[in-house]
């Protein structure tokens, strides 16, 4: 599932009150907070826009990902929404929010959910695949562990052009605060180095409309770390930058980094505030949450565990780490806003509601980890040198 720029650029960030069940939409507004005269508004409100900006699967394309469909607006005639508009529709989207995370408070008193995703993801990935290689375990050890460090210090290199337009600072900084929003709050930081969409759609922030070129520097930041892996003195020196690298290489599997990226950073304008950004890292890291806890044996509703994803293979060819990353992102950020539904239809604490029949939340996911394992590999055997 994917959405077209038509319905990006008349309805912004919250398309997905055109696609999610209507029935749903209903539901949680109802397990929010706003009372019940708001919940009929606001109902209205997904009423009146689903009315204007009614849309249907109108394109099938056969890509690497597999057939992808998308979303259209059946009348491309229609004006994209005002600035009253938008924050009227924001509101209704932070109610549906708000009852997501009452029904997942609910949900949550019955299931042990993990929040390290970060850390046991990356060294899990690099473990699997180093397998597979003839190297000693000091440098297995050494760049497995590192993976997961860049959740921790951001970014090395940190001045990669990641939003290639000129800009307003306040616009600028309104972005980068909403991605960095998305960490867990903790230690985990997820700056716009972590990310990468290539060709986004038009960005209306109400005060400013812009369409740039990419969205994100984790090609950019992976590149400097492994310059930076070349040019190091010792043996572990170099492990660690491509551990380092690996990290950003592995980020681009998740569609939360590419296609998924921008509804998540849910831009919420206010009268007060045109610039107001609500990031929901709630959805996002249910979904990795949900690989974590199925990554050594796998629920039923999963299929095989994913570890089988990395266990073998062939490497894939990479000429360079940048574009490997890029690559990854545009196969991963296919599935990015159908897995986006899914979540917000199934609900983030009920993963065995994530397909309903004509969704493949976990099959998609199987492959995004398969590509994962073949540009790792490809990656670690590009870089076969440094080992010793």
């Amino acid at each position: 599932m994917a959405i077209g720029d038509d319905v990006y650029d008349a309805v912004g960030n919250h398309w997905w009150l055109l696609t999610l069940d209507r029935d749903r939409v209903d539901t949680l507004l109802g397990e929010s907070s706003v009372g019940a005269d708001t919940v009929s508004t606001y109902s209205d409100r997904v009423t009146t826009l689903r009315d204007s900006y009614s849309v249907e699967e109108t394109e099938v394309e056969s890509t690497r990902a597999g057939r992808r469909h998308t979303y259209h607006l059946t009348d491309r005639r229609v004006g994209s929404l005002d600035r009253d508009q938008k924050i009227e529709i924001s509101e209704v989207a932070d109610a549906v929010f708000d009852g997501l995370d009452v029904e997942a408070e609910a949900a949550e008193k019955d299931r042990d959910v993990s929040t390290d995703w970060y850390a046991k993801m990356h060294r899990k990935q690099a473990e699997y695949t180093l397998d597979e290689f003839d190297v000693t375990d000091s440098y297995a050890n050494t760049l497995r562990k590192n993976t997961d460090d860049p959740d921790i210090f951001g970014c090395k290199e940190c001045s990669v052009d990641w939003l290639p337009v000129p800009l307003p600072n306040s616009v600028n900084n309104a972005i980068e605060s909403a991605v960095e929003g998305l960490g867990d709050g903790n230690e985990a930081k997820h700056p716009p180095f972590h990310f990468y969409l290539g060709e986004p759609p038009t960005f209306d922030l109400v005060v400013k409309k812009f369409s740039p070129p990419k969205f994100g520097g984790a090609p950019g930041e992976a590149s400097y770390m492994v310059q930076q892996a070349q040019n190091a003195y010792s043996d572990s020196e170099k492990a660690r930058y491509l551990g380092y690298a690996a990290h950003y290489l592995q980020d681009m599997s998740v569609p939360f980094h590419s296609g998924a990226v921008l509804a998540q950073l849910n831009y919420s304008p206010s009268f007060f505030d045109p610039l107001n950004f609500n990031p929901r890292r709630d959805i996002h890291y249910a979904y990795e949450q949900e690989i974590n806890n199925n990554i050594e044996s796998a629920s039923y509703y999963v299929g095989d565990p994913f570890k089988t994803d990395f266990e073998d293979g062939y490497p894939y060819y990479v000429s360079g780490v940048a574009d490997a990353c890029k690559e990854l992102s545009d196969f991963a950020g296919e599935y990015g806003p159908g897995i986006f539904d899914a979540v917000l239809n199934g609900g983030k604490n009920s993963p065995w509601d994530w397909d309903d029949g004509s969704r493949s939340v976990f099959e998609q996911t199987h492959n995004c980890m398969s590509e994962a394992g073949g540009y790792l590999r490809g990656f670690l055997y590009e870089h076969e040198e440094y080992n010793w």
